[in-house]
């Protein structure tokens, strides 16, 4: 009797152990793929520059227009092409990019960038008269990772430039063994 409980125990330990590996390796997923857009952003201009994190709207209306019933429409089924597209959005895929709202929160001290980059939150700006509106100063914005539920795609909603002249999108990065790498922009815009 006393085995089946100690059984049972282990068990549950085990169980929270592993649910608690899966929860840091998506936050460390998140790092990467936040220092992996930065970089590719910053790269455009080499300047001081600004960091945001006020693109989650963005994000969400982006997956929440898609449309998975009528597929000869979707410019996202078209730039991923019919095989990837189907991959990622199977039955349940798109529901489950559609119903999270941020998969979780990230602790954005523990990102490490050049030191050319400041991360502005929303009381920093509030508390310094909006300094990002000077026009000289470069701006990159990025919504939280967004990764599907199987944990090999993932979307991030990004734009970057001076004000008055902004550009960005939506991102598609793909997981290849342990490493993140960018596969493709599968939404653009200019401002």
């Amino acid at each position: 009797m006393i085995q089946h409980h100690v059984i049972k125990l282990l068990f549950l330990i085990f169980i929270c152990c592993a649910c608690n590996t899966s929860k840091q390796n998506i936050s460390s997923d998140s790092y990467t793929i936040i220092e992996t857009q930065v970089k590719r952003s910053f790269a455009l201009y080499e300047k001081e520059t600004e960091l945001n994190f006020d693109k989650n709207s963005y994000l969400d209306a982006y997956i929440n227009q898609i449309d998975t019933d009528n597929f000869k429409k979707s410019a996202l089924r078209n730039k991923l092409g019919d095989s990837l597209f189907k991959m990622i959005f199977n039955n349940n895929g798109i529901k489950y990019l559609k119903n999270i709202e941020n998969q979780e929160d990230i602790d954005v001290s523990k990102l490490s960038f050049n030191d050319k980059i400041k991360l502005v939150t929303k009381t920093k700006v509030e508390n310094e008269d909006l300094s990002f509106l000077n026009n000289s100063k470069i701006i990159i914005s990025l919504s939280l990772p967004r990764f599907t539920s199987n944990n090999k795609y993932c979307f991030i909603a990004f734009s970057h430039g001076q004000k008055g002249a902004m550009q960005g999108g939506v991102n598609l990065y793909v997981r290849d063994n342990e490493d993140w790498k960018f596969y493709k922009t599968v939404d653009s815009w200019i401002e």
